[in-house]
């Protein structure tokens, strides 16, 4: 009986939380999972943004953040704040130049929202930059294919009609209006990094405002049967931010926004803009060439 008692205290002493008599144990990704929710918030908001970003990435990258309550997730969030999540994106996405993505985009452009979102398969480099674009069936566009790359022609796109028109391969300036017309933003604005940046920009006109910058609420949910967790910001619109409202769905496994949803004064939805699904990979300079003989003529 004795023996037992002594395995039972020696198997608690080694599942408690380590203490240090000086002070609280160091924040560490793995300290988090225990530490109460209310010293999280607490000690995160005195941190640097570069000390808030390299948790978030750790956090993420390592597997925790899928395993961590709802409450001290939430904590997490509310210490590092808005900017530190911004800036993990960065740090992640500079470490993965190039991916493929389905890119899923709805907008409304002079009033009109489109019925369907367009679905399109992209290629991104970030630096530098390189972009192409397939608009995948059941679109307004199907089969459109969009070229840039910014070491040939930096101001221009090269675009090739889709359907019967397939024929039909036009070079246009990237602000010209039949690139312009369904859409509020620059056509090499579509991935992730143009999102963050969104977001990025929101952020810092905010703060020139004296607005503030915190979520309006934050909870796990499930999107695709992926456990996300979900922000929600309510900001003045513009000229002081992009849109009045904001939903983001932050991804748990990778430091990465899957879906934006952006809401008009009126609480309408403006934009969405979603990630259907990521794939980290190497591209060539071929991936963007227009006379790729792999893509469709």
């Amino acid at each position: 009986m004795f023996r037992t008692v002594l395995y039972v205290a020696a198997l608690l002493v080694l599942a408690a939380p380590p203490c240090r008599a000086d002070g609280p144990a160091p924040l560490t990704p793995q300290a988090v999972t225990y530490t109460a929710a209310a010293e999280l918030r607490d000690r995160l908001s005195q941190w640097s943004l570069e000390r808030r970003a390299e948790l978030l990435l750790a956090l993420t990258t390592s597997g925790i953040a899928t395993q961590l309550d709802e409450v001290r997730l939430i904590a997490v969030l509310q210490g590092t704040g808005p900017d530190a999540a911004v800036e993990a994106t960065r740090r992640y996405l500079a470490d993965r130049p190039t991916y493929e993505a389905i890119f899923l985009k709805q907008e409304r452009v002079k009033g009109r929202w489109p019925e369907v979102p367009d679905r399109i398969l992209i290629r991104v480099r970030s630096q530098p930059f390189g972009l192409y674009g397939k608009w995948l069936s059941g679109g307004r566009h199907e089969g459109l294919q969009i070229f840039h790359d910014a070491t040939r022609d930096p101001g221009n796109i090269r675009a090739h009609v889709g359907g019967f028109l397939s024929f039909i391969k036009v070079t246009l300036p990237l602000d010209h209006w039949a690139v312009r017309r369904d859409t509020n933003h620059r056509v090499t604005d579509m991935g992730l990094a143009a999102t963050n940046q969104l977001l990025a920009d929101d952020l810092r006109k905010l703060r020139a405002a004296a607005s503030p910058t915190e979520a309006k609420s934050i909870r796990l949910v499930t999107h695709r049967g992926r456990r996300v967790v979900e922000l929600r910001y309510e900001h003045p619109g513009p000229p002081v931010s992009y849109a009045h409202g904001a939903r983001v769905l932050y991804d748990l496994e990778e430091p990465i926004p899957r879906l934006l949803e952006l809401y008009d004064a009126e609480g309408t939805l403006a934009e969405y803009f979603e990630f259907e699904s990521i794939t980290w990979k190497e591209l060539g300079t071929e991936a963007f060439d227009p006379e790729n003989p792999d893509y469709d003529s």
